[in-house]
């Protein structure tokens, strides 16, 4: 769906408006990276979330009634279990790994991502 919308944002014929009711001009980002949420898949490429990794899982257990609570009551759903989390944190593990990394975010893409400098890469 997000693949179609960038799609249709960029032609000509599709008229859309701001809030304002003033036409917008047509326009079409670059690339979409979508981040690999609970399925396996192989990412496209890996950033390195190592420093970050303590605060991503604070702010994801921010929405406590969504995630395991040892002391709660949380409806049975697919994110609810304490094995969720260790999935969470083994997955960042495994992404990181192929680049060296303690802990990466994994991406897929449509369009084959590119480098400026081939040194670039990790």
């Amino acid at each position: 769906m997000t693949q179609d919308a960038c799609f249709y944002s960029g032609l000509a014929k599709i008229e859309t408006f701001d809030s304002d009711g003033s036409l917008q001009e047509k326009w079409r980002p670059a690339a979409v990276y979508s981040y690999i949420q609970d399925k396996q898949l192989t990412p496209d490429f890996v950033v390195d979330i190592t420093p970050w990794v303590e605060r991503k899982m604070e702010a994801i257990l921010a929405f406590r009634s969504q995630f395991w609570d040892p002391g709660g009551e949380v409806p049975n759903t697919p994110i609810s279990g304490k094995d969720f989390l260790d999935f969470m944190y083994a997955k960042m593990r495994v992404f990181g790994r192929s680049t060296g990394a303690d802990y990466a975010e994994g991406f897929v893409c449509t369009r084959t991502p590119g480098v400026n400098n081939l040194f670039d890469l990790v």
